[in-house]
């Protein structure tokens, strides 16, 4: 008798004794279709192979409780039996993640990179900035590893680029003095342009100088000496998940000058911690927000998916099974902590040809946004 492999659910004997499929003969299976529930019929039961098992760095454990279910409080159905040794399994992965988790702590411009030019025998941007700010940045990921230019002329310069903590982003805001004299009540001002309600705040301890705010979009710099630079922490979010619309831009006014910051989907996603049987439990229960898309690209290849997945769009990789991967992450309120939104992701590479993309969220206006995204990620 064949050695069947186990397939990344390891679902084990108590399955195959309930559904006793038959082995198929030919066709291309997927090695998740008990994952996400495909029938088992003589065309698509699993294939009985040998061959070697590729995880992830982190191993998933395998968890009972549900994620909708620990979500919504059993609102949707399901088996809540297992939730809390589901969230015991993973604390300590919980614990060690920058993103955080929704089961334990809930709570396009046209810049150019900023090369650091002399400013008056200085440095300007974040590189004037960098041994007072390495603290709150370095710690962090963010859009750029430079600050990217926005706007420059013989008097001022203005760069910036996001960074990306537990539950909020910020926007770092560098300002930078190219004149020869002093600059005074230098206002800064933030809003959206109405297509995504995003709430803002004035980070003034972490700022440089610290500002006075007159409300939560605007806040004034005292004073700018010649040469020097600033740099003002503006957070973002979200105020309901449900009220969004990419693309869509942060306009950022520095004194009489406004410049567009571009918000992308990316910027607002965390990574979840769960493992691959929460991800099977909840696959189903997301089917009326699944949005699928097919990248043709030469340069397919798994790691470089797992790469964009998790360094780009800030999602948890849970688990790869050959050239099969699975990933969550979430989408959060910034004023409303228990306001989540779940988002499950499933990609098939076909080696230098192509990546198949399965996303699920409860909105499928939101699983497109991240699927669109995704696909100008692997393009690129």
């Amino acid at each position: 008798p064949s050695n069947p492999v186990d397939d990344l659910l390891n679902f084990g004997a108590a399955s195959n004794a309930a559904n006793s499929p038959e082995v198929a003969s030919s066709g291309d299976l997927g090695l998740f279709d008990d994952l996400l529930g495909a029938p088992a019929s003589t065309s698509q039961a699993q294939s009985a192979s040998s061959g070697a098992l590729n995880q992830s760095s982190q191993m998933a454990p395998q968890s009972g409780g549900g994620l909708l279910d620990d979500l919504f409080g059993g609102a949707l159905g399901g088996d809540n039996s297992g939730i809390n040794q589901s969230q015991n399994q993973n604390q300590n992965q919980n614990n060690a993640n920058v993103g955080g988790d929704i089961f334990g702590s809930l709570g396009g411009s046209n810049a150019q990179a900023n090369n650091s030019g002399n400013l008056l025998g200085g440095n300007r941007g974040f590189a004037a900035l960098k041994s007072q700010l390495s603290a709150q940045v370095l710690a962090f990921p963010r859009s750029h590893d430079l600050d990217q230019m926005l706007f420059e002329n013989s008097q001022l310069s203005i760069s910036y680029f996001k960074i990306f903590k537990q539950q909020k982003s910020t926007l770092c805001a560098f300002i930078s003095n190219l004149s020869g004299a002093a600059m005074s009540n230098i206002q800064v001002a933030i809003k959206g342009d109405g297509a995504t309600q995003l709430q803002f705040g004035f980070d003034v301890s972490s700022s440089i100088p610290k500002p006075q705010l007159r409300n939560a979009h605007t806040a004034v710099i005292n004073s700018l000496p010649s040469g020097s630079t600033a740099c003002q922490m503006i957070t973002f979010g979200l105020n309901n998940f449900t009220q969004i619309q990419i693309p869509c831009n942060m306009a950022l006014s520095i004194g009489t000058e406004t410049v567009n910051i571009g918000l992308q989907i990316s910027d607002l996603l965390r990574p979840t911690m769960i493992g691959t049987n929460d991800f099977g439990l909840n696959w189903s229960k997301l089917g009326n927000g699944s949005f699928a898309v097919t990248v043709n690209t030469a340069n397919a290849a798994t790691n470089h998916y797992i790469e964009r997945l998790t360094k780009k769009l800030h999602l948890h990789h849970i688990q790869t099974i050959q050239m099969e991967t699975i990933a969550a992450g979430n989408l959060s309120s910034i004023t409303n902590a228990s306001m989540i939104l779940p988002i499950l992701v499933h990609c098939k590479t076909v080696q230098s040809q192509s990546y198949s993309v399965i996303i699920r969220t409860p909105n499928v206006s939101v699983s497109k946004m991240i699927g669109t995204e995704l696909q100008q990620l692997l393009q690129s």
